[in-house]
């Protein structure tokens, strides 16, 4: 359905709305890695569901414009042009650079906003520096192409590309039935406490699984895969070797194909300590007879034996 803003004449409601969005995104722009967004995010999308990842930073113009379901990644650099509201449902995966436009001008009077909603449906993929047009709903399943400019609504299990986006590819819908229903008893378990279970499918692929039974596929190109676990659990993939895991009596390397390098893990009481030379370092340690990691950004070095002590 069609809204028209006259801009000359907002109302105070609005330039309010507005202006607590532009505080909320100052505020989750400028944390530094690592710290708690959860509080943040909560305010600034009050419609959003459980188990959801959106890195900043982010542009939005009004943010409680914007209903999110459960499971949704939104990746950084994320632009939403809001002016009225746009539905992102359910295990909806947004890349990085994407825009969602609601809002456009008169031809002849451009202080007049023509505003029309956007929906992305359940399960949908959005490829990176895609630009979804005013109206526009993309369908339950769907992909569509990095680069494409969506300006017409995309079928069910189709996947899209190109400006103006067009059907290049139609999807197979009872296999994405089989993928979100997957039981924790055909995963490969290599974690499993009362909240969660993580552990591999027969593909080879990542799976965490809460305590709601809710599903995630972990991004292939991602290490830190579990962002969202309590205690920034790190899980080392088959992007990580680990060597000489069982035994911590004696100095190990990691090597990772991410990053086409070895790691040396230091001993340090009584845990060892992986540099990655990136922005965070690993602590590894032996708890309940299990080997666990957790990530450890630069800036929190200097209270290393206070977390060592709460591990």
């Amino acid at each position: 359905m069609e809204e028209r803003l006259d801009i000359r004449k907002k109302s105070k409601e609005r330039l309010d709305r507005i202006a607590k969005t532009e505080r909320l995104l100052y505020e989750l722009n400028n944390l530094k890695p690592g710290e708690d967004r959860l509080p943040i995010l909560k305010e600034l999308f009050p419609d959003m569901g459980e188990n959801c990842r959106i890195k900043s930073p982010l542009l939005v113009s009004i943010s409680d414009c914007i209903h999110i379901g459960n499971n949704v990644l939104i990746n950084s650099n994320f632009q939403c042009m809001c002016g009225t509201d746009v539905y992102i449902e359910d295990d909806v995966r947004i890349a990085y650079g994407v825009s969602i436009i609601t809002n456009n001008h008169d031809y002849y009077d451009r202080n007049i906003l023509i505003m029309k909603p956007v929906r992305i449906c359940k399960n949908a993929w959005i490829g990176v520096n895609a630009i979804i047009m005013p109206g526009v709903t993309i369908g339950e399943n769907s992909v569509v192409g990095a680069g494409s400019v969506v300006t017409h609504d995309v079928l069910p299990n189709t996947v899209v590309v190109g400006n103006p986006a067009r059907v290049i590819k139609e999807l197979d819908p009872s296999k994405f039935e089989s993928s979100n229903t997957i039981d924790s008893e055909s995963l490969n378990i290599f974690f499993k406490n009362d909240n969660y279970v993580i552990g591999k499918n027969e593909n080879n692929d990542l799976f965490y699984r809460d305590k709601n039974k809710n599903v995630l596929l972990a991004e292939s190109y991602e290490i830190n895969v579990l962002d969202l676990i309590d205690d920034l659990l790190f899980i080392l993939s088959d992007k990580i070797k680990v060597y000489d895991l069982n035994d911590l009596s004696k100095p190990y390397t990691f090597y990772s194909n991410y990053y086409n390098n070895y790691y040396k893990a230091e001993k340090y009481k009584n845990i060892y300590l992986v540099n990655t030379d990136y922005w965070y370092s690993i602590i590894v340690y032996k708890k309940n007879n299990s080997i666990l990691f957790k990530r450890v950004f630069d800036y929190e070095l200097n209270k290393l034996d206070e977390i060592i002590n709460n591990l």
